[in-house]
């Protein structure tokens, strides 16, 4: 709680000293880059005008964590909880603002990633150094995306290469837990034909996920990205392949150590061209694979979903764009658990339509989308935000919407399935108030509320149980966040203050913060470069099963790299500085202190 209070005295000297420095016109303050965000409405608009609150990881924030997953970095991010059973590789949750795990949509260049199957997105398989931008937009989008949108969207784009010239290189690392990591990659163009890879391996001997065992489990990842095109002046065609697979070791429920081999796999292509001067249209094709075979027994289970998305933006002036879209998917999920098994075929179709609008300092979008699914039938979904800025530096937005989350197989067919299961059905309120002080620095405060009906809830009964659709969750909150520069500093400290009420028990939902905050510092001067990223998250219910409640803690890491010369980089970053012993699962462990050093090579 001390740490929370010193987060939000921090949200208001950022504000002050960056307003004082504006003022007096200081020198030493630095200018915020221009930042562009496409994935709150599908087109690019730069950050301090879109409408919905998005938090946008470059670069600059992923070159830190290249030893890592993607769900390690994203939990130095308020309104973002992220829960482990156990350290790499073993399953990972990420809880958007309250929303459950599989309410949030995770795309890899654009396609899709949540499983068919049971279990959510594959964060933990998503290697830091293979990103090249991750967006997160923090308010339900299924009017533009679809099913899974209730919490927000996490769109990840993997590495690219240059589009004229050639770079290449390598990196290589090492640290606690035996952990070892590797990393190459190479690509360019010519102006007109463009290409690239990028390899990622890591493993690590890991540590015991159960604190009831000393038992270690390991996590092994091999990565491959590749990307290939062309462009000029009508368009651009290229072709994207990511594919990781590996294995994980963890312990059942009796505490036996066994392994599975997991492959997560996207191919897509995706084709754009500018048919008119204010006609744009872009052809996405794609397919996703998520398998998992468990080594010591017959189970398994395998998703295979091939997905088409045409998009044509449509300029209607200098200040109008209108979208329309289709989309349709063929997914198949068949699986076995115990000697039972199912296998089954789902179709999606669906259209959508979104209006851009501006007029002065007023900005609106609209947007709505018809799905039909062949497991369940349509589904309606909508959003409306408005923005007006009411002065230079001030503005403010507001906006309603809905979302949904289509049942999955599992849900229909695994143990206590029920083929007649509903979607769960969400409607959200947000406003936000936003000041830009001079041009470096931003201050935003978001409130949100978002009602999810029709929760899939596991219902025990004298013959077993079976999902039923009866749960009913409200979500609301507060996030504050600021980002300011001043010199070789970058300071983005934030806080979420959120109410996940569970209104079929009168409880919380498990496992989402009530309080967190979090702060990140950088600073960067010649050939040096450090940063700390904090976390302080609050007291949270562990499960509806049981009373457990898992102890708030406050989790440091520590980030440092020196420019040996003109082409080598040395890194190093320390994990969980205080040696905190925390949890995010009950029964589960968390990585105590470790160092971890790489020595990387680029070559532009």
């Amino acid at each position: 709680m001390r740490f929370i209070i010193c987060v939000a005295a921090a949200l208001a000297a950022t504000a002050a000293f960056a307003s004082s420095s504006s003022s007096s016109g200081s020198t030493a303050s630095t200018k915020l880059a221009t930042i562009t965000v496409s994935a709150p409405t599908g087109t690019p608009r730069a950050l301090d005008a879109t409408l919905a609150p998005v938090i946008v990881i470059g670069p600059d924030d992923l070159a830190p964590f290249g030893g890592t997953d993607l769900a390690s970095l994203l939990r130095f991010y308020a309104g973002l909880d992220v829960a482990s059973n156990g350290g790499p590789g073993q399953p990972t949750s990420l809880f958007m603002r309250g929303a459950g795990s599989e309410q949030t949509l995770v795309l890899i260049d654009g396609v899709r990633v949540n499983p068919g199957a049971i279990g959510g997105p594959p964060l933990a398989n998503i290697r830091t150094s293979s990103a090249q931008r991750v967006e997160v937009v923090q308010v339900p989008r299924s009017a533009l995306y679809g099913s899974e949108a209730i919490g927000g969207v996490v769109d990840v784009t993997l590495r690219r290469p240059p589009r004229d010239g050639f770079a290449w290189g390598a990196s290589a690392g090492g640290g606690h837990y035996a952990s070892r990591d590797a990393s190459a990659h190479a690509g360019g163009g010519n102006g007109t034909f463009f290409g690239g890879a990028q390899v990622d391996w890591f493993e690590t001997a890991g540590y015991p996920p159960l604190r009831s065992s000393p038992q270690a489990s390991a996590y092994r990842n091999r990565s491959l990205h590749a990307v290939g095109g062309a462009q000029g002046d009508a368009g651009t065609a290229y072709a994207t392949f990511w594919r990781s697979t590996g294995t994980s070791d963890y312990l059942d429920y009796t505490g036996t150590p066994i392994s599975e081999d997991y492959t997560d796999r996207v191919t897509s292509a995706h084709l754009v061209r500018h048919l008119t001067g204010d006609w744009r249209s872009r052809l996405l094709l794609g397919q996703f694979f998520d398998g998992i075979e468990q080594q010591q027994s017959t189970d398994y289970t395998h998703t295979w979903r091939n997905s088409v998305d045409w998009r044509n933006d449509l300029g209607l002036g200098a200040h109008h764009l209108l979208t329309l879209g289709a989309y349709h998917a063929h997914e198949h999920v068949n699986a076995q658990s115990y000697g039972t098994g199912y296998d089954t075929i789902t179709t999606t179709n669906a259209v959508y339509a979104q209006d851009q609008m501006s007029f002065g300092p007023h900005r609106i979008v609209l947007a709505g989308r018809e799905s039909h699914f062949s497991s369940f039938g349509g589904q309606f979904t909508w959003n409306a935000d408005y923005g007006y800025r009411f002065a230079r530096d001030w503005r403010v937005t507001a906006g309603a919407g809905t979302g949904f989350r289509a049942p999955t197989a599992t849900d229909r067919y695994g143990y206590g399935g029920n083929p007649d299961l509903k979607p769960e059905y969400s409607h959200s309120l947000n406003g936000g108030l936003y000041r830009t002080i001079g041009s470096h620095a931003m201050v935003g405060l978001d409130v949100y509320r978002n009602r999810i009906a029709d929760l899939i809830t596991f219902e025990s009964t004298a013959s077993g149980g079976q999902e039923q659709n009866i749960g009913q969750a409200t979500i609301t909150g507060a996030n504050l966040s600021a980002r300011l520069r001043y010199g070789p500093w970058r300071i983005e400290p934030g806080l979420n203050v959120q109410r996940p009420l569970n209104e079929q028990t009168g409880g919380y939902l498990p496992r989402r913060s009530r309080r967190s905050a979090t702060l990140n510092l950088a600073y960067h001067a010649g050939r040096w470069s450090a940063g700390m990223h904090l976390r302080a998250t609050g007291p949270r219910k562990d499960s509806d099963f049981t009373t457990t409640t898992d102890a708030g803690y406050v989790l440091t890491d520590l980030t440092a790299s020196v420019k040996l010369a003109s082409d080598w980089r040395l890194r190093g970053r320390v994990e969980n500085l205080f040696d905190v012993d925390y949890q995010t699962a009950a029964g589960y462990r968390t990585p105590g202190r470790g160092l971890y050093v790489s020595l990387q090579y680029e070559l532009q």
